[in-house]
């Protein structure tokens, strides 16, 4: 038997993992927007989801994880900037990718991880750190520059 409390953590799970899919979009109005404007606090996530393995443990244990979601939701525009060989990406998406790629990962490092802070942007190293980690590094830098 599903109880009230039960329904109510369905329900918060189903609408987090929507808002999690809707902060998977591109992060601009248009994928062919101009991707150098970046004036809002912004999380880019350069991957290589399909072939670079600490990508995929990025995506298994930040990207996935409940608070990281919730965080990226209500706090800062996250744009994934994924690069896979297998899997087929729209023309458009492909173009913002790469655009954002010469602005912000012009060596191609994946991943790479950048927060834009009104323009300026600050790389976080990935070493397999948890999401509270991230989290934690992301806000030391939007708060260094307010």
């Amino acid at each position: 038997m599903i109880t009230f409390k039960m329904k109510k953590l369905i329900l918060s799970i189903g609408i987090s993992f929507v808002l999690f899919l809707f902060s998977f979009s591109d992060g601009f109005t248009t994928p062919t927007s101009n991707v150098g404007d970046i004036r809002k606090d912004t999380l880019l996530i350069f991957t290589g989801s399909d072939w670079c393995l600490p990508c995929m443990r990025l995506e298994k244990s930040i990207l996935s994880d409940s608070l990281f979601i919730q965080y990226i939701t209500y706090t800062i525009t996250f744009v994934q900037a994924d690069f896979p060989q297998k899997k087929k990406l729209s023309a458009d998406v492909i173009f913002r990718n790469e655009k954002l790629a010469e602005l912000y990962n012009a060596k191609g490092v994946f991943p790479f991880i950048v927060v834009v802070n009104n323009g300026l942007p600050t790389q976080i190293p990935f070493h397999d750190q948890t999401a509270k980690e991230l989290i934690a590094s992301i806000q030391h830098i939007l708060q260094g520059y307010e």
